[in-house]
């Protein structure tokens, strides 16, 4: 008779010894690399302590604001704060304590404020001689209108400067309980603009004095009244050089964008009383308008933008496949080997249909160049006087398609 063999029975009890073993030894080896990590963080912390800190580590500790000081021009109403009793409190002394001051200084305003003029017009008369003396009235802006100067200068600072628009002025003004009808608002603005005539008048012949002029326009939306939507106007713009001890710029709206409005206005026959037909540089783009301003005159030369000549380059230099636009682009960066050219003084000459030779200076931002010889001519750049030499853009015709 055999007895059964006891052999299943062992080999369960020594898996679970073998998976017991390995428990505990994934518990130690856990607690072993937690142990570890923590070691190695802290020696990083200490060796980080030991490193000196950057300079600009070393300051980024939380700062104060920093207060400006008021303008000094501003007006100033002090406040006094001191105790009742400003001697020692001691029974024994009783003796004055001041030692200093502390003066800390507050902006405030005064809220706009209304208030009514009133021009009082004595009346003398002679019973005997039967005359009557009166001081004649003193001279409005707007005759017969309720608004002094100064409420009509702060109507036009805010709807022309700060761009109000009038029926904001209105609900401003009503909270101060002043009536003002946007219609007499916007009928103030259109004759303190008449007013100024005269004086935009001679703003105009002191910018028409320079013997080079900038010249751009810029399209601005216009109300048309029956339609229920805006037209596109446009503002042309005619600027002095920038190398002119004194800068001026002047404005003229016009309904469209034709040759017929810069030429007018350069003529003289807008009603405005230009001495003569306006002759120099002019600096504009390559709109083609410009090209018949310059031809209306002979005493006109034409010079290229070089904001705008340096785009073609920039572009052919991005695109990466042309040499002629990186060395354009270079240039007006002045990067080598075009810092050494950009050093050298520019050599100006006249073109062939200008009279008198040697034409004015065109404000460094420019060089004369014939009308349509775009980019065959030669251009300044700014002060450092970056000038690209026609042999060099001799192949640039073609890389810009002209």
């Amino acid at each position: 008779m055999s007895l059964p063999a006891p052999a299943p029975m062992e080999t369960s009890a020594s898996v679970t010894a073998t998976h017991a073993h390995v428990q505990v030894f994934e518990e130690t080896m856990a607690e072993d690399e937690a142990a570890l990590q923590a070691q190695l963080e802290q020696l990083q912390k200490q060796q980080q302590a030991k490193q000196p800190k950057p300079a600009d580590e070393k300051d980024k500790e939380p700062r104060k604001p920093r207060r400006e000081h008021h303008p000094e021009h501003l007006r100033r109403e002090d406040h006094l704060n001191d105790p009742q009793d400003t001697n020692c409190p001691s029974p024994d002394c009783g003796r004055p304590m001041r030692v200093g001051e502390d003066i800390s200084e507050k902006l405030d305003i005064v809220p706009a404020e209304f208030f009514a003029q009133r021009h009082i017009y004595g009346k003398w008369a002679c019973r005997c001689c039967q005359c009557l003396v009166q001081e004649p009235a003193v001279p409005q802006i707007i005759d017969g209108g309720i608004m002094a100067t100064g409420l009509i200068a702060h109507t036009v600072t805010s709807h022309f400067v700060d761009h109000l628009p009038y029926y904001r002025l209105e609900t401003i003004n009503a909270r101060s309980g002043v009536h003002t009808p946007r219609s007499t608002l916007a009928q103030t603005g259109g004759r303190v603009g008449a007013a100024m005539e005269p004086l935009y008048d001679a703003h105009r012949r002191l910018v028409l004095q320079s013997r080079v002029l900038h010249a751009d326009e810029t399209p601005v939306a216009m109300l048309d009244p029956g339609r229920g939507k805006t037209k596109r106007a446009y503002v042309w713009t005619c600027a002095k050089g920038v190398f002119n001890s004194i800068p001026g710029v002047v404005y003229k709206f016009c309904l469209g964008r034709g040759a017929q409005y810069p030429i007018a206005f350069l003529r003289g026959d807008d009603g405005l009383g230009a001495p003569a037909p306006w002759s120099g540089t002019l600096v504009r783009d390559e709109y083609s308008a410009y090209k018949q301003v310059v031809d209306s005159h002979c005493g006109r030369i034409a010079a290229g933008c070089l904001a705008h000549a340096r785009r073609r380059f920039h572009e052919l230099a991005k695109a990466g496949t042309s040499d002629v636009g990186q060395r354009g682009d270079a240039a007006h960066r002045g990067d080598p080997p075009c810092r050494a050219r950009a050093r050298q003084p520019c050599q100006r000459r006249a073109p062939a249909h200008a009279p008198g030779g040697d034409p004015a200076d065109v404000g460094g931002t420019a060089s004369v160049v014939a009308p349509g010889a775009l980019p065959r001519a030669r251009w300044r750049g700014d002060s450092q006087g970056v000038e690209l030499q026609p042999e060099r853009l001799g192949c640039a015709d073609a890389q810009l398609g002209r």
